[in-house]
């Protein structure tokens, strides 16, 4: 599933590059809130001001998962390896990875740090 999703968010970076421009991720400021599952504060949200907006403007349907902006309804329990991966692609440098969870955040969130010097998010 990891590869897959992957390989949408990379389509989703080319549509984004192609109808926004090459600097589309300078448009998305929030990392200590973004939430790839969000209508408000996802990729989309933070760029055309909320998620269908950003699909309309993209010119594909809200449903539509090929481009890793949301996923179908028997996907939705990888969310959180989505949303790991848009973060991955939009602050290559600036993310941790949850010891608990697996999956990565932005540094800048308020992380709970273990006596081993493991890292553990707010979510867990």
């Amino acid at each position: 599933m990891e590869q897959e999703l992957r390989e949408r968010v990379t389509r989703g970076v080319a549509l984004l590059e192609e109808k926004v421009g090459s600097d589309w991720s300078d448009q998305v400021d929030h990392p200590e809130r973004f939430d790839i599952g969000s209508d408000s504060d996802c990729v989309l949200a933070q760029i055309f001001g909320d998620y269908e907006s950003g699909m309309e403007c993209l010119g594909i349907s809200v449903v539509d998962v090929e481009y890793g902006f949301t996923l179908g309804y028997k996907e939705r329990d990888h969310f959180g390896l989505l949303n790991s991966l848009w973060v991955e692609t939009i602050w290559p440098n600036d993310h941790e990875t949850c010891s608990a969870c697996g999956e990565k955040h932005h540094k800048s969130i308020d992380w709970y740090r273990e006596e081993d010097f493991s890292v553990i998010c707010p979510n867990c």
